[in-house]
């Protein structure tokens, strides 16, 4: 038994020799406003956030045989679950695009309004490796219109009603393979739930029926799975009553639309554990929320406009959509800002929105501002309605009438937007980031340094202009260096000490631009233990800072 026992041992510690550790890859570091910098040690200079808008990326192709301008949508996009480099799109088909046209009229059908309505909303899957060559489509859902709960209240008859289905949203939890679909068919909304829909109509709701509603709000329902608690978000956009929050419409909203002038749009949520049950948006305090329009409100629990000089005093938020930014777990959105008209403006000839729609007692629904871009609590938990940031208001995120409708899908290099007609895309991680004009210092979020040792720089410090002083100038002002610290924690606080070796003239860089820049030190310094806690304190000018990572 003895001998026994010394060979089991023996193997034992042969195979645990035999076992390589390794460490996790370092998650990107992102730089996107004051907040991704440290307050000690403190930043120095001006400091300023900056964002970029999409680029059209003429050079991808979309999906072939798709009237795009006639009603139709990608409402969402990812990587296939098996993560080989393919990629899935959907596009609903049939959805009323901006301005509405809609297909024929049905022989001997009565109408409620003047444009005759499409017949359902098909669903189809694309899928593709390089955005230039598509699979064939398959149709995964089918929503035919007149189906819902209020098909006779119009008519008295169906199959028509006077509402459509408009595809809203759509994401997945990758570790169950499920995909929730939400729809809106007037202020009811639906979910509809497949796994790994590849196959004809595989999309089935949730309730079990399309003429019943999982709940009843804003038609406008925006859908992300929160990983960190297992569950659905909504980040519904709901109706505030002016006069139930402390404000007085008279100032606010100067013309009214087709939701009267004492209502406003704004963000908040719901959530559900299994896509069917809903709680009630988090922003209503009403004891039982029993439709789209709340009587009291918890303002803690909403993203509303800042009523202060920062905002149109009329602004609303329209739509929202929340996405990752590729593997560095960061959250950031795409709002739709709205701001309403007056009536007498809206029934002109060839202005916003027509032909004309949504117009009750002479209000009328104006045309949209722009797409802005938000930033979502570091944590990643969106839920936290008090941890969204605004600082691009002024920034428009995408041009006029682009609105983004599916989350981006992250390749190699780029973020990119499959749009109704186009492809619109970013560099990978440069949303947004960190300028300065003059000379700026920070210093980065402590993080473990990786077994490699290999960082990168994700930052835009290029020299360009021509000479036209009889010597370079203004045009290469542009540096960045870079030093690394030691973070130790003594007597309860933190200190950041200099890393002998890692000083910040021993690494310069200028004329320089890349997603992945080396970061190096000539001085050739020791490596540095895999897991001590550092940090990086970034120099620069003239330059934009965007990320870190590990090569």
């Amino acid at each position: 038994h003895n001998n026994n026992m010394a060979a089991l041992c023996l193997l034992l510690l042969l195979h645990l020799t035999s076992i390589t550790y390794t460490t996790a890859k370092m998650q990107p570091l992102l730089f996107m406003d004051m907040e991704d910098m440290v307050s000690d040690p403190g930043p120095f200079g001006k400091i300023v956030p900056v964002a970029n808008p999409v680029v059209e990326q003429p050079q991808l192709l979309l999906p072939p045989n798709i009237n795009w301008t006639a009603g139709a949508t990608t409402f969402a996009a990812f990587e296939t679950l098996d993560n080989n480099g393919t990629y899935e799109v959907y596009v609903a088909i049939g959805r009323p695009g901006e301005p509405i046209i809609r297909a024929p009229v049905a022989a001997g059908v009565t109408r409620r309004g003047k444009d005759p309505q499409p017949e359902g909303v098909q669903i189809n899957r694309y899928t593709t490796t390089d955005f230039k060559t598509w699979s064939s489509p398959v149709t995964v859902g089918y929503l035919p219109n007149g189906s819902g709960e209020r098909a006779k209240k119009y008519y008295g008859f169906e199959p028509q009603d006077g509402s459509i289905w408009t595809v809203k949203s759509m994401d997945r939890n990758p570790q169950t393979g499920e995909y929730l679909m939400f729809a809106s068919y007037g202020s009811d909304a639906h979910t509809f739930t497949a796994t790994k829909p590849t196959t004809e109509n595989v999309f089935k709701p949730t309730t079990g029926s399309l003429k019943s509603t999982n709940f009843k709000d804003h038609d406008d329902c925006n859908v992300f799975y929160l990983s960190m608690t297992d569950e659905w978000v909504d980040l519904q956009i709901m109706y505030e009553l002016y006069d139930a929050v402390g404000l007085d419409p008279q100032k606010i909203k100067k013309y009214c639309d087709n939701v009267s002038n004492d209502t406003r749009r704004v963000v908040s949520l719901r959530t559900s554990k299994d896509g069917t049950n809903w709680t009630q948006d988090w922003g209503c305090a009403d004891k039982v929320q029993d439709g789209e329009h709340c009587k009291t409100f918890n303002t803690t629990q909403m993203v509303a406009p800042c009523d202060c000089p920062l905002d149109a005093p009329d602004l609303e938020f329209y739509r929202i959509r929340a996405f990752t930014l590729g593997e560095s777990g960061r959250v950031a959105a795409h709002a739709l800002n709205y701001v309403p008209s007056p009536s007498a403006v809206v029934y002109s000839p060839g202005y916003g929105r027509q032909p004309l729609w949504y117009c009750s007692d002479h209000c009328c629904h104006g045309p949209h501002s722009y797409e802005e871009w938000w930033l979502g609590p570091n944590s990643g938990d969106i839920r936290n309605m008090a941890g969204w940031r605004r600082p691009f208001r002024d920034t428009k995120a995408a041009p006029h009438d682009i609105w983004l409708m599916a989350q981006p899908i992250t390749t190699a290099n780029q973020h990119l937007w499959i749009d109704s007609g186009k492809i619109f895309g970013l560099d990978l991680y440069r949303l947004a980031g960190l300028y300065t004009p003059g000379n700026g210092e920070f210093s980065t979020m402590p993080f473990a340094m990786p077994e490699s040792n290999n960082l990168w720089i994700n930052a835009d410090a290029h020299w360009y202009g021509g000479n036209f002083v009889g010597g370079a100038d203004e045009g290469r002002q542009a540096y960045i260096m870079v030093a690394l610290h030691q973070v130790e924690a003594s007597n309860g606080q933190t200190l950041s000490k200099q890393i002998p070796g890692y000083e910040q003239e021993n690494c310069i860089i200028t004329n320089t631009t890349g997603l992945q820049i080396p970061l190096k030190w000539t001085s050739k310094p020791a490596p540095i233990p895999a897991g001590t806690n550092v940090q990086l304190r970034i120099f620069f000018r003239d330059a934009v800072i965007y990320a870190i990572g590990e090569m």
